[in-house]
């Protein structure tokens, strides 16, 4: 994970129930995960998982992700479901520091929505991860 994952200050941004953010502070426990979400229910479950789970690297938050503040500003900008590439540029293009990351998790390889990402943004890796519990192999790869 940490090949993929650079950098020590990450934001999951519409994390829901903590996907990814939760098992990536588990796997990473030398980085800081804020957990963002706009429904106080579910910050509450975040805590409410943080307390159990004794996990000291995630701030779960409360905001809109417009309304965030960015300082310090984040190695990393993770979505899972969140929003389209565009959108998720468009709305959290604030929070990355200059050498920061985005990390969008897709189901499926989104080739119309990286056609039309902003000329200033550019992929720069895609990588493929399939479920090792299925009994299949987990992979990656460029694309």
């Amino acid at each position: 994970m940490r090949r993929i994952f650079q950098g020590q200050r990450f934001i999951d941004v519409g994390t829901g129930p903590g996907l990814p953010g939760i098992p990536l502070a588990i796997v990473l426990p030398d980085a800081h995960f804020t957990l963002l979400d706009s429904l106080g229910k579910r910050v509450r479950f975040l805590r409410q998982v943080q307390h159990e789970l004794k996990l000291e690297n995630i701030t779960p938050v409360q905001s809109r992700v417009e309304a965030y503040p960015s300082e310090p500003p984040f190695d990393g900008v993770i979505s899972r479901a969140f929003a389209s590439l565009n959108d998720m540029v468009s709305w959290c293009h604030h929070l990355p520091g200059e050498k920061g990351r985005f990390y969008a998790l897709k189901g499926q390889l989104p080739g119309d929505e990286i056609a039309s990402l902003p000329d200033n943004f550019s992929v720069e890796s895609v990588e493929k991860i399939t479920r090792s519990a299925t009994g299949r192999r987990a992979a990656s790869g460029d694309y």
